[in-house]
This record gives C-alpha cells, structure tokens and sequence, in this order.
C-alpha cells in the first residue's frame, strides 16, 4: 500500500460530526480480514463515537444515511439517500410488529429490509433473534450475504464483535443473531426468535 492510500484512509471520516474510527488497541480478526472483529478485539474509543452510536440507536434514518452504504450501477459503493417512501416504510417497520409490503419489483425492498435487520442486530432492545427465510436457501443466503457486507462497510465504533460468522448464521458478543432457512412447512420449528423476515 502506498503512503498516499494510507493517507486517503486516515481521512475517511463518518456521519454528520465527521469523525475518524476508532483506533485499534488489540487485534483480533476472524481470519485476516481486518473488517470483522471478534471478542478480544480492544479499540479507543472517542466520547464522540458514543454520540454517534446514540445518534444510530435514536434513529435509523440517521443509520441509514450516515453508516449504510448499498451498492449502486453494479460495483459503486454510497451512502444510502432515502426517499420519502422508504422513510416512511421504516418507520411502519418500527411502529408495527407485523407488516407485508406490496410492491412492484425493483423498489429498494431488499436494502430496505437489510438495513433493518442489520440495525436490529446492532441497536435493536434486548436480545435480537432474527430469522430470514428466502423461497429457496440461495435467495436466503445472498439475502445474509448482504448483511454481512452492510455490516463489514460499517465503522469499527459501531460493530459488535463477532461470535459466529458462516454461511448460515451470524452471531454477536452480545448474543444478538441471524440465521436464515429456505421457507418450508417446519422453516424454524423450536427457535425462538424476535422478527422474522
């Protein structure tokens, strides 16, 4: 890496206040990626980290447009901008404990739901024990890929540390999880979980 790819790191700055991460005290990485901490994992923390974790606890919408970075023309990573109907859909997720959406293909569902389970998995009250199913395990798999990578593009300040990571679970320190199944009669039977998606 060279000296000006270290200096265009160290700029990277997060959310409204236009912070640096974190700083790294103790590693310890699941393997060598260096975006997925496990417990052990010591950072210094700045009393401006902890605003802006509140700050994404208060408010998703804040999460979303600060932290939340969605893939866009095929490669090109940004920030999510929301629009009205996805702010207002969001909050709908927040106030009530059973929603179907209808909608046409290609509206933004997806990274609606993704954005909102991984905010779950990091702010949600109590332990979060999410379930995502998908009408064949592929679908359900690229759907926790996604939130894995959501999760991965996020600053350090903001991530739990890592307990399990595989292809059909993610699970926290702080005993918040995701696991996924294909949709079947016994999708589930004997878990309990909080949300299901």
């Amino acid at each position: 890496m060279s000296d000006e790819q270290i200096e265009q790191e160290e700029l990277v700055l997060w959310g409204d206040s236009q912070i640096p991460d974190a700083t790294v005290i103790t590693p310890n990485w699941l393997g060598d990626n260096t975006q997925l901490p496990q417990k052990g994992t010591e950072v210094a923390f700045l009393p401006e980290h902890w605003v802006e974790w509140k700050r994404c606890k208060d408010s998703i919408h804040y999460f979303a447009e600060n932290y939340y970075t969605i893939t866009v023309g095929g490669n090109e990573k940004q920030l999510m901008k929301l629009w009205k109907i996805q702010s207002e859909a969001l909050d709908y997720f927040i106030e009530h404990n059973r929603v179907v959406m209808n909608s046409s293909r290609q509206t933004s569902k997806t990274t609606l739901v993704v954005l909102f389970v991984l905010w779950n998995l990091i702010f949600g009250e109590g332990i979060q024990k999410i379930g995502m199913l998908g009408n064949k395990y592929e679908l359900a798999k690229l759907n926790l890929d996604k939130v894995k990578e959501a999760y991965e593009l996020l600053p350090l300040f903001l991530k739990p540390h890592i307990i399990r990571w595989n292809e059909k679970a993610i699970l926290f320190s702080d005993g918040n999880e995701c696991k996924i199944q294909a949709t079947s009669s016994t999708s589930f039977r004997g878990s309990t979980l909080t949300s299901l998606v």
